[in-house]
């Protein structure tokens, strides 16, 4: 039979055993992590494009700097994932302390990106239970519309208006597209409203046109984005990344990326965007403004460093806002995003997913 003193120590190691495991499961543990259908240009070791990420609905997006190991992202689709959470030891001093590695995908579904204006009072309607649903105004324009579905992350109070920023997306298990949160701003006042222009209703071109280059962009070449119906100019050394075309570099920490979306105002837009980035870097500084360039209006936002600059500029075309996120050497930037925003054409609207 074991003596008390030989039973207290099988009872010590025992703990210490169930101890070392519970450090071990928490070392890689395992959490969900959705992911919405757009990067955002940040600041992490040099400029870059980061995911836009929640582990809860009902919290706020934050940014991700260092991505998804084994995670094929595409621009377009909303993710659920499952991923674990693992502590590196001794990270370089410009990486983080913990690393994501993607177990499984829950869910993708496309989604695009739209702004919704919310009233503050429900709409009687047929579709619910309760017979009352939200009103809204896609982008602030038009008659009050009801919206029979919950919007995932938004904590609703009557007497409030709430301008929001949400990603639409389609499920098989219900009619009305499903609205989650990324940006919310709430007011008990409504806001002042943009002017909405005539959609275009032009398709994306099987060629490119020669549309002439401008003899201040002697070093740059003409390049197409032909899913965003987008033709410019970028510097004649920079190269592709990946197969669409819509990201060009000259180097790791120079670049610029094009996207398009659905709005109703450019600034508006670049507004949402600047505060995503400010809200996870409250330290970044910059400076917004409004610009016209060979006839057409941008909105530009720019922030430096004094190493590196970020420049963002975005203009609205019919019922689509387009966007150029440049990331380049201070001395360069201006004169790159000039050249770019001069041979900037559209002739086309940006193909949905």
């Amino acid at each position: 039979m074991l003596s008390k003193r030989r039973l207290w120590i099988v009872f010590i190691v025992f703990l210490l055993v169930m101890l070392l495991a519970a450090c071990r499961r928490d070392a890689n543990a395992d959490k969900t992590l959705y992911v919405a259908p757009t990067t955002i240009p940040c600041e992490g070791n040099g400029p870059q494009l980061c995911y836009l990420v929640s582990e809860d609905l009902n919290a706020e997006w934050t940014l991700l700097y260092d991505g998804i190991v084994n995670f094929a992202y595409e621009p377009g689709f909303f993710y659920q994932l499952l991923v674990t959470e693992t502590a590196v030891d001794d990270p370089p001093a410009d990486a983080s302390s913990i690393q994501l590695t993607l177990k499984e995908v829950v869910l993708v579904e496309a989604a695009t990106i739209k702004t919704v204006l919310i009233a503050p009072e429900r709409m009687p309607c047929e579709t619910t239970e309760s017979g009352e649903c939200y009103a809204y105004k896609e982008g602030g324009l038009g008659e009050w519309l009801p919206y029979s579905g919950e919007i995932q992350g938004l904590n609703y109070e009557t007497g409030y208006y709430y301008q929001l920023t949400v990603a639409e997306r389609q499920s098989a298990s219900q009619a009305e597209p499903i609205w989650t949160r990324l940006q919310v701003s709430k007011s008990s006042e409504a806001p002042a409203l943009p002017v909405a222009e005539s959609p275009t209703a032009t398709a994306v071109p099987d060629v490119v046109e020669d549309v002439p280059v401008d003899a201040s962009a002697a070093a740059y070449k003409r390049v197409a984005i032909l899913n965003l119906g987008v033709q410019t100019v970028v510097p004649d050394a920079w190269s592709p990344i990946g197969e669409n075309g819509q990201a060009w570099s000259g180097g790791p920490d120079v670049f610029v990326n094009f996207t398009a979306a659905p709005g109703v105002s450019a600034r508006a837009a670049l507004e949402q965007m600047t505060l995503s980035v400010q809200a996870a870097n409250p330290e970044a500084a910059g400076q917004l403004f409004d610009a016209s360039v060979n006839g057409r209006s941008w909105s530009v936002y720019t922030s430096s460093d004094g190493q590196t600059s970020i420049a963002t500029a975005a203009t609205l075309e019919g019922s689509n806002v387009y966007m150029v996120s440049l990331f380049a050497d201070p001395l360069q930037q201006d004169a790159i995003l000039q050249a770019i925003l001069e041979n900037f054409v559209i002739v086309g609207a940006p193909v949905t997913p």
